[in-house]
């Protein structure tokens, strides 16, 4: 089974380019993994603001039945927090879409 993962912590989606080097960060450890879906933020956050975030993503996901894309979301979610433009932004997806199922979730 491959999960998707959502990293909420600071930066947790950030990618350091050094020199002519492609970028590096944790967040390719997972796709190299295998994991399908990476959710994180591309940089710091106020962890009030990403907890507002987070609640209305998964709760308006989670309650949406089967089918529901996690994308469909991330828009809507955004304007949860206070800082829609410096916060709101921070989150990212890398990899593929996932949806509910009736038994958890499916990637496409």
């Amino acid at each position: 089974m491959r999960a998707a993962s959502l990293l909420f912590g600071c930066s947790s989606a950030a990618l350091a380019v050094r020199g002519n080097q492609e970028g590096q960060g944790i967040i390719l450890n997972y796709i190299m993994a295998g994991c399908p879906f990476v959710l994180g933020n591309l940089w710091d956050v106020t962890d009030r603001d990403i907890d507002r975030f987070t609640k209305a993503l998964l709760e308006s996901w989670l309650s949406a039945g089967p089918g529901a894309a996690l994308l469909d979301y991330m828009g809507p979610s955004r304007q949860a927090t206070n800082l829609k433009h410096l916060i709101g932004a921070a989150p990212v997806v890398y990899g593929l879409p996932v949806h509910l199922q009736h038994h958890g979730l499916q990637s496409c």
